[in-house]
């Protein structure tokens, strides 16, 4: 009876975890457009620079823009971030059940 509940859990299991994983990945996708078309609205509105960064060493993107204080120093605010599921995996490569990227825009 084991033997036979055994077999029947191991054919639906890997197909669970299969779509999980393109679940999470295609959601990581959306994540990374929707940042990108904040990252162009935000500069439209704000009338500055907002800019896209992508680190591939953390597994996170974020938009950030500059902001200046009362006595004029320059610094930046991020505004959105955004940190990958650690079931996907961000490299300069091609995409091998990963989401791909690298650098910044602007």
């Amino acid at each position: 009876m084991v033997f036979i509940i055994a077999i029947l859990w191991r054919f639906p299991f890997p197909s669970f975890v299969r779509s999980y994983n393109a679940a999470v990945l295609k959601e990581s996708a959306r994540s990374f457009a929707t940042l990108c078309q904040f990252a162009r609205i935000q500069a439209v509105v704000a009338a500055a620079d907002a800019t896209l960064h992508i680190d591939l060493g953390r597994q996170m993107f974020w938009v950030s823009q500059p902001v200046s204080n009362e006595e004029g120093a320059q610094g930046e605010q991020s505004l959105k971030v955004i940190e990958l599921s650690n079931r996907v995996r961000a490299d300069r490569g091609g995409a091998t059940g990963s989401a791909a990227g690298s650098g910044e825009t602007n």
